[in-house]
């Protein structure tokens, strides 16, 4: 796709003659040679497997988790920016971005979360503790400990652990720490259940 619009900037008749119509309906979707850039960088790094030029998706998984257990939040939330500027599409960067910026942006983070459920590459339920500290993060804990009821029916409670935000430091100062989903939800209910 990119590469067509490459060529209409150079030959708009022939491109026109050759997708059969007339070069007045093609000249009303102008494309600026800024947008052509993106489109072909972002099909090419599609194509290459890599969220961001030079970093594949695990690769770039690995460094945000390395910012992110070092507290260097503002790193780790640039760096998911830049990718989700990008690759918007893709699951992945999607929900990394959407973790990144839970604590500051938590009902943006909650829809990112529910709108990649289908295809993301976070298990259930990491994303179901995800939306719960997001409703913490707003101080809304009745609404965290709703969030948590699905992960009782959800098969993979029991799974491997995972980054998560630290849900007693969700309003303060926040960080990171490796719990399974399971003992999360035990520390949320035990520590704010009344």
């Amino acid at each position: 796709m990119p590469e067509r619009k490459a060529a209409y900037l150079e030959h708009p008749a022939r491109v026109a003659q050759r997708a059969g119509v007339a070069p007045s309906i093609l000249a009303e979707r102008t494309s600026t040679p800024g947008q052509i850039v993106r489109a072909s960088s972002r099909f090419i790094l599609e194509d290459l497997g890599e969220v961001l030029p030079g970093v594949g998706q695990e690769e770039f998984v690995g460094i945000v988790a390395h910012h992110l257990e070092r507290g260097q939040h503002g790193e780790a939330q640039t760096l998911a920016e830049a990718a989700f500027r990008e690759r918007s599409d893709s699951p992945p960067v999607r929900s990394v971005f959407a973790f990144c910026w839970l604590p500051t942006t938590p009902a943006r983070s909650r829809e990112i979360l529910r709108e990649t459920a289908e295809n993301s590459t976070m298990s259930s339920a990491v994303r179901c503790v995800n939306i719960a500290a997001s409703h913490l993060a707003e101080g809304a804990t009745q609404a965290a400990l709703d969030a948590l009821q699905p992960l009782k029916e959800l098969s993979d409670v029991a799974g491997r652990s995972a980054w998560l935000w630290d849900p007693l430091t969700l309003r303060s100062r926040p960080h990171v720490t490796y719990l399974a989903p399971a003992q999360w939800a035990d520390l949320v209910e035990s520590h704010f259940s009344s």
